[in-house]
C-alpha cells in the first residue's frame, strides 16, 4: 500500500524585522512552505499579498504587530501594509500569529473565523524573550555610556520579567542596582537577590543618584528632565518616553531583534509550533 504524501502547509510572513527570517526557518523544518515579504533576503512575492494571505494556512505577523495601529510593523521595507486590508483578506480556519495585537485587530481576526496566537501572552515566549531584552539592554548601555557598568549605580524602574533578569545580569557585572517597584512583595524579592529596593513613590527624591536608569514600566509616570537636571542616561525598555527629553532618553524597542535575532526568531517559531500542536493539532 502506497503511503500518502503529506501536503506541506503554507505560511506567509509579511513585515517584521530580522528575526522573522529565523522564524521562517523553524517553520520550514516543521514542513511548512514559507513565503516572506518585506524582510532582508526575502524576495517580493509574485502574487498580490491579499491572494497569498487567503491561500496560507498560517499568517505570522511581527512583534509588535503594529506601531501606529494602522499599518503592519515592517521596518525593513518601504512598502506599507494596512492592517484593515490584511484582516479583510483572511478566511475562516486560518491561524494568525504575532505579538501585541490591538483589541480591534483581535476582534477583526476572530470575526473572520481565524484562530489567534499572541506570543506576548504566552509565558513560554515571554520569559526567554525577557532575558533577550535584558541582555540587549546591557549591550545598549555599554555602547551608549562612557563608563564601565562595574561600580555604576543603576536604577531599574519596575520589577517584572525584564526587571528581574536585568537586575541579576547587572549585579553579575559588578553594578550597584536599586529597584524601584510598587509592590512590597517585588521589593522584598529584589532585596533577597542583593539589590537595594525602594517604592516608586521614592523615585523623585532618589533617582538623581543614578547615572544609568532602565525603565521597564509601560506607563508614563515621571518627568526625567526635572528628576535628572544635571544629566544621566535613561534606557526606556517600554518605550513610552520621547528621545528629545532631557536628560537623554534612549528608546529601546525590540532589543531581541537587534541583539539576538537568531535566538528571538527561533523562539517565536518554536512557540508558534507549540501552540499549534496544543490548540490545533495540525503540526
Amino acid at each position: 500500500m502506497m503511503e500518502t504524501q503529506k501536503i506541506p502547509l503554507a505560511a506567509f510572513i509579511p513585515g517584521g524585522d530580522g528575526r522573522m527570517v529565523h522564524t521562517a526557518r523553524v517553520l520550514e523544518r516543521a514542513g511548512y512552505t514559507v513565503t516572506l515579504y518585506g524582510q532582508d533576503g526575502g524576495a517580493p512575492p509574485a502574487d498580490p499579498i491579499a491572494e497569498i494571505i487567503s491561500a496560507a494556512d498560517l499568517i505570522v505577523l511581527p512583534i509588535p504587530v503594529s506601531r501606529d495601529g494602522i499599518t503592519l510593523n515592517a521596518p525593513m521595507t518601504t512598502k506599507t501594509i494596512p492592517l484593515d486590508g490584511l484582516a479583510a483578506a483572511l478566511r475562516k480556519g486560518q491561524t494568525v500569529a504575532g505579538g501585541g495585537f490591538s483589541a480591534a485587530l483581535k476582534d477583526a481576526i476572530r470575526a473572520k473565523g481565524c484562530t489567534l496566537y499572541d506570543s506576548l501572552t504566552d509565558e513560554r515566549f515571554a520569559l526567554p524573550n525577557a532575558l533577550a531584552t535584558a541582555e540587549g539592554a546591557i549591550a545598549l548601555a555599554i555602547t551608549e555610556t562612557a563608563d564601565l557598568l562595574a561600580d555604576t549605580d543603576c536604577a531599574i524602574l519596575g520589577y517584572g520579567r525584564i526587571g528581574k533578569r536585568l537586575s541579576r545580569l547587572l549585579m553579575a557585572m559588578g553594578a550597584r542596582v536599586t529597584v524601584f517597584a510598587r509592590k512590597a512583595s517585588a521589593r522584598a524579592e529584589a532585596t533577597a537577590t542583593g539589590c537595594a529596593a525602594l517604592p516608586l513613590t521614592d523615585v523623585p527624591a532618589n533617582l538623581s543618584r543614578h547615572p544609568l536608569i532602565f525603565n521597564t514600566i509601560p506607563a508614563r509616570l515621571f518627568d526625567f528632565g526635572k528628576l535628572l537636571p544635571t544629566g544621566g542616561t535613561v534606557i526606556d525598555l517600554a518605550p513610552i518616553y520621547d528621545a528629545v527629553e532631557s536628560p537623554r532618553v534612549i528608546r529601546a524597542a525590540s532589543l531581541p531583534a537587534k541583539y539576538a535575532p537568531g535566538f528571538a526568531g527561533r523562539l517565536f517559531g518554536e512557540c508558534i509550533l507549540a501552540h499549534l500542536r496544543e490548540k490545533e493539532g495540525i503540526v
